[in-house]
């Protein structure tokens, strides 16, 4: 592994050691062109389990490709992502779930392919299907066929993401699904470090993103191309949503909701993006986050909930949703 390579994959990985060894073979059945390369940047967050111990075997069978990183105590996954993303050597990045795995077998020479022949392009977007982890089920996405490669602006993909809603050509806005150029990637953090590395935003996803399509990555201000490419590339692996319902609603999922609401009205006000054009999620994470703040007792979901309500008033919640939220501070407070 003298040589750099022309692809680094992150892999971050907590507790699981029955989905690692499925992930990085899903890497290594990549098929890249004749000397071309990747190298896969393992970093494991301090797991319990086996799962190191899994990992250590697969570096040791393919020690030209799998690099695990020494291991520390644990970090979250924001300041794991972009330590683990320091790491990385490749001209292009990528990364995958410890609990996910890709499916095309071309997918990262077919992104290859479109950066290196567009300079303008900083990164590459794809499809993804669902696993459903309590059956097995592969679930591909519901897009229809017949969409061709399409490349926009990056500027224009910013309100979607903050929405957190779907592109027409395919679908969410999903990181792992993308290849990006390491170059962008390097002048976005220069130019917005801060606003994109902040273990309070609880995501590495949305605030990268949201820098790179808002123009941070690009050398000059034309460019700053997104491809977006039709087609399935990666699984994301997912509970039943029945299973989730029935399940008890936890301290963390509540902090999870709560801290994604406050970044992204964070990023809308720093990237200048419309509060209007948000309403549909604002209203609906922060209806979801105050329900499940006080279901599951947690004071610090409350607490994020409240202060981001009152730093932001142009958020427009319904008066359920604002009655939910004093509710839980007053009674949790008392804890």
């Amino acid at each position: 592994m003298n040589q750099s390579p022309d692809i680094s994959v992150i892999v971050l990985t907590y507790n699981q050691q029955d989905t690692i060894a499925r992930t990085i073979d899903s890497i290594l059945s990549q098929q890249l062109p004749d000397g071309k390369s990747l190298e896969i940047v393992v970093s494991d967050d301090a797991s319990t389990d086996s799962t190191r111990q899994i990992v250590e075997q697969m570096a040791a069978e393919r020690p030209d490709v799998v690099r695990l990183l020494p291991g520390a105590p644990n970090k979250g996954v924001v300041t794991n992502y972009f330590s683990t993303l320091a790491q990385c050597r490749g001209r292009y990045i990528t990364d995958c779930s410890g609990d996910d795995f890709m499916t095309d077998p071309l997918r990262l020479a077919t992104q290859m392919e479109l950066l290196d022949s567009d300079s303008d392009l900083i990164m590459v977007l794809t499809r993804f299907s669902k696993y459903e982890i309590s059956t097995g089920t592969l679930i591909p996405s519901p897009l229809p066929k017949g969409h061709e490669l399409t490349i926009i602006n990056g500027a224009e993909l910013l309100t979607p993401l903050l929405a957190h809603a779907p592109v027409n050509e395919i679908g969410p806005i999903h990181l792992s699904t993308a290849l990006l150029r390491a170059d962008s990637v390097k002048r976005a953090l220069a130019k917005e470090g801060d606003m994109i590395f902040n273990p309070d935003f609880g995501c590495e996803d949305l605030p990268l993103l949201a820098a790179l399509f808002a123009g941070a990555g690009a050398a000059q201000r034309d460019n700053n191309r997104v491809a977006l490419l039709p087609r399935d590339t990666m699984a994301y692996s997912v509970m039943n949503p029945a299973q989730i319902t029935a399940s008890s609603p936890t301290p963390r999922a509540a902090i999870y909701y709560a801290s994604t609401l406050r970044a992204t009205a964070i990023l809308a006000r720093h990237y200048g993006v419309d509060f209007g054009s948000l309403y549909p999620y604002f209203r609906r994470v922060s209806a979801h986050a105050a329900r499940l703040a006080l279901r599951s007792r947690s004071r610090r979901a409350t607490d994020i909930l409240q202060s981001t309500l009152r730093e932001f008033p142009q958020i427009k919640v319904s008066p359920a949703t604002r009655l939910l939220v004093m509710t839980g501070h007053l009674l949790l407070s008392k804890d």
